[in-house]
């Protein structure tokens, strides 16, 4: 379709997303390190011996060093200058890496070795074939050696990364690779170690594969996410590790429509040597790592032509998978097709890993953000409770530093009459007559994936009672919601006389231009009266959205007047879909939304996305009536376990689309946080609902969840103003939303 606008999930704040890719880039760190020869802390040498001490593994899945060891006999500090290598076995004329530890500069005890990061962390390639090599122990400084017993010491392959393979090796000179035999068992000395991560590379290409395959299209394979991660790197497979002719492209695509098409998601060119050749694969960053919601369906795709072998075995033995612990699933089989540029839809036969082509590099990634490092911040808003001018008693002024004023509307200060009890803050108060606007341009920008809480003091005149009052969060001339009692009911109705407090929630959309002013305006609603402001508060919570699939049901290419039945990343019960038709309904983010009939639903399981006790929880779903379709009413849950934790039933007024265009004018805002609650550690899970009868429909658009940490609440009161002010009253939050002015 064209213009069409793809929005896979809600990621995650910058600060959030910089802070875990420079872990994975770093070190590509996806778990804890594993020690390869572990031994037990105090543990006593053997040996008096200065010469080479080796032992000799294989790679069976792509790792990464990051600290070699040396044995501390006794446990108990250097007493011997030592030095560690790693060597290949297979051109041992160099070590691949050597790191020193002398007595004054011993590293880290950790059991019985001692241990020093790398400068730089290496990759050692599925098929390396190393010896881990120590030297200069002596008399002062004892080696292990268990002279064909089996030792107290003890290996780690890592879940299988590693093969203890052949016997001890030794040699006489210092500096070279010792190639005399010892008797075994593998793991013969307690010499040299080294700290090593499984590499999280999805498609392990062994070293120097060569390809089997020559044509030209394009080869793909399909996974699924079972938890968040992100993609890192993406990766093209090089027949023998000696460049790539000509360019090709790498692409990771999501799977829509029953495997039959697919949307670009992330896509690098790679030619000649580019790219870190790691085993048989060659890598490249993503300028933006891509954030994957759980229960994601996606495929790597790779062109290949005659020029650039590929890989094709129906049981490959030279590359393999890595699951990153249970992140991923491998699932269905290949699939190809003849033109380089498509999504390709033949499907080859099995196993899911057929093809030696595309790969990536992923990172665990946890949705939540530590606990306590994440809290909604003021956002400055000047003169925010219209004290400047000073006025006197009874006096006004259409003139308001920090506000643009169109029609009737300025700063007013009130007395007894018209409020009794005084005002919220200050002595002064806005106000706003029928026509009039007040509008206040901030020096805050609109940002992604941020949620925006707006609160403002709302009053009614003693002697003006007027009922109606409007606010509204802008940005690019584009209204991301607004707050009002009249029409949609989502905002406070103040006594007679005196204030209420309104608060609306807002984010950015595919509507409004990221990096554009934020706006707020004041409003009127119905006449004669005058609406009355005051105090005026903007917060922004940032590092906080949980990723989704497919909020904006963008994913599945519905033409204009067209509907399909289900939704990419939602599970449909009964007749519930995706509808695009800009006659007929004009949609809160993008130009698709999703149809649901009566008594259907929509279901979304956040796989790997528990309920934690003490997190806020706000989750808003933007709901309309279409232009020819009778309304059904509507109700939007979260889920936890299958079983409903919160939910908007149907609360909020939806203006009846008859005439003109329909508009997703309300926004339901449901609002949790569990303490002790039995369904913590259950998948969190989101369904919107259409009530009344099938002949009727509901439309859903823009999902949207944020979730931060609150400590107990004996400690509510640490939090000051701005952390603490969503823990008030658990109830639901509603605001209406509309596109354009």
């Amino acid at each position: 379709m064209n213009g069409r606008l793809f929005r896979i999930l809600s990621s995650v704040g910058p600060m959030v997303v910089a802070t875990v890719v420079a872990g994975v880039l770093g070190s590509g760190q996806l778990q804890a390190g594993t020690i390869a020869y572990q031994v037990p802390s105090g543990t006593s040498g053997t040996q008096n011996f200065s010469g080479p001490l080796g032992m000799d593994f294989n790679v069976q899945g792509t790792i990464l060093v990051t600290h070699l060891g040396v044995f501390d006999d006794g446990s108990n500090g250097l007493n011997r200058n030592l030095t560690a290598y790693i060597y290949d076995r297979t051109n041992t004329a160099t070590p691949v890496v050597s790191l020193q530890f002398p007595t004054t500069d011993p590293g880290q005890l950790i059991g019985g070795s001692r241990f020093k990061p790398l400068a730089t962390p290496i990759y050692l390639p599925f098929g390396f074939q190393g010896s881990i090599v120590a030297e200069n122990y002596g008399a002062e400084e004892r080696n292990g050696n268990s002279g064909g017993a089996t030792p107290v010491w003890t290996t780690d392959s890592g879940g299988g990364a590693l093969a203890f393979v052949g016997t001890g090796r030794y040699g006489t000179t210092q500096g070279q690779y010792p190639t005399s035999p010892d008797g075994g068992p593998a793991n013969r000395y307690a010499a040299g170690t080294f700290i090593f991560e499984r590499a999280p590379i999805a498609y392990d290409v062994k070293l120097g594969t060569v390809g089997n395959q020559t044509m030209t299209g394009a080869l793909g394979m399909d996974f699924r996410t079972n938890r968040p991660l992100m993609i890192t790197h993406l990766g093209a497979f090089d027949s023998g590790g000696d460049g790539i002719s000509g360019s090709l492209a790498v692409k990771v695509y999501a799977r829509t429509k029953n495997n039959t098409d697919g949307v670009l998601l992330a896509s690098l060119s790679f030619s000649g040597t580019n790219g870190q050749l790691i085993g048989g694969t060659r890598f490249l960053p993503l300028p933006t790592p891509l954030v994957l919601p759980g229960g994601f369906e996606g495929a790597i795709v790779m062109e290949v032509n005659p020029s650039n072998p590929n890989g094709n075995s129906s049981s490959p033995t030279n590359w393999i998978t890595y699951d990153g612990g249970g992140a991923l699933s491998f699932v269905g089989s290949g699939r190809w097709t003849s033109n380089p540029a498509a999504y390709p839809t033949t499907i080859d036969g099995g196993p899911a890993n057929r093809y030696a082509a595309g790969s990536f590099m992923f990172a665990s990634f946890d949705p939540y953000a530590p606990a306590g490092s994440v809290f909604p911040v003021g956002v400055a808003v000047g003169n925010f409770s219209f004290e400047e001018p000073v006025l006197s008693p009874g006096a006004w002024t259409n003139t308001v530093p920090g506000w643009a004023v169109s029609g009737s509307a300025g700063a007013f200060r009130p007395g007894t009459a018209q409020f009794p009890s005084g005002v919220p803050h200050g002595q002064q108060i806005a106000f706003v007559n029928p026509g009039g606007v007040l509008t206040a341009t901030l020096s805050e920008t609109l940002q992604p994936d941020t949620l925006y809480i707006l609160e403002v003091d709302w009053g009614r005149r003693q002697d003006d009672p007027a009922q109606g009052h409007e606010m509204t969060l802008r940005a690019g001339g584009v209204d991301l919601g607004y707050v009002n009692n009249s029409t949609i009911g989502n905002g406070p109705m103040p006594p007679v006389g005196g204030w209420s407090t309104a608060r609306g929630y807002f984010t950015a959309n595919h509507n409004a231009s990221l990096g554009s002013a934020l706006q707020i305006q004041l409003l009127p609603v119905g006449t004669p009266y005058q609406s009355n402001y005051d105090n005026v508060r903007l917060w922004k919570l940032t590092g906080a959205a949980i990723p989704l699939n497919n909020p904006s049901f963008e994913m599945d290419d519905v033409p204009e007047g067209g509907s399909q039945m289900g939704a990419f990343g939602w599970v449909a019960s009964g007749n519930a879909g995706v509808y695009q038709g800009s006659s007929e309904i004009t949609p809160a983010d993008g130009v698709q939304s999703a149809y649901v009939t009566g008594g259907a639903s929509l279901t979304q399981t956040l796989a790997g996305v528990p309920l934690r006790n003490d997190y806020v929880y706000i989750l808003m779903v933007d709901v309309a009536d279409r232009r020819s379709t009778t309304f059904a009413g509507y109700q939007v849950e979260l889920l936890a376990g299958g079983q409903t934790l919160a939910m908007d039933n149907n609360s909020l007024l939806v203006p009846q689309a008859t005439d003109t265009v329909g508009y997703f004018y309300t926004t339901a805002v449901v609002q949790f946080r569990g303490i002790d609650h039995p369904l913590a550690g259950q998948d969190l899970g989101i369904r919107l609902t259409a009530l009344g009868t099938p002949s009727n429909q509901t439309y859903f658009d823009n999902v949207r969840l944020f979730a931060y940490w609150v400590p107990e609440p004996s400690s509510w009161s640490l939090l000051g103003l701005a952390g603490a002010m969503l823990l008030v009253g658990w109830g639901r939050r509603f605001r209406r939303q509309r596109n354009g002015d």
